[in-house]
């Protein structure tokens, strides 16, 4: 089905969110799940791109509003509910204390373009 709804555009919005909800059920209730991730890169740069596999399970999952990142507890999804929220799907503080942003997608296409605008704003929310 959702190969179909990729391919015709039905649905959208409905599909894309019903896909994060169980992105965050995996991520946060232990499912054993490999996932599967590359560190984002400049445009231009994209013909290095190395995908790793790696395990994750986050404590609960914070909807909205979201906190700034001090006030941010270490392995926590946050996720904003705001469809307009800038850049990201969901993010999380590691342990060491980093910012990890999740654009969730269903795309075959490895690279997404992201303007510099949308990262800025997602910088100014948290």
């Amino acid at each position: 089905m959702l190969k179909h709804n990729d391919e015709t555009g039905s649905m959208s919005e409905s599909c894309l969110r019903l896909y994060e909800d169980m992105i965050a059920q995996y991520l946060t209730i232990g499912f054993s799940v490999v996932w599967k991730k590359r560190d984002a890169c400049s445009m231009g740069d994209s013909s290095d791109i190395k995908w790793s596999y790696f395990k994750l399970r986050l404590s609960s999952n914070w909807e909205y509003p979201i906190p700034s990142f001090a006030e941010m507890k270490p392995m926590v999804l946050y996720r904003p509910f705001d469809p307009t929220f800038p850049f990201v799907d969901f993010m999380y503080k590691s342990k060491e204390g980093d910012l990890v942003a999740i654009q969730v997608t269903r795309s075959r296409s490895p690279t997404t373009e992201v303007l510099l605008n949308d990262f800025e704003a997602f910088l100014a929310k948290v």
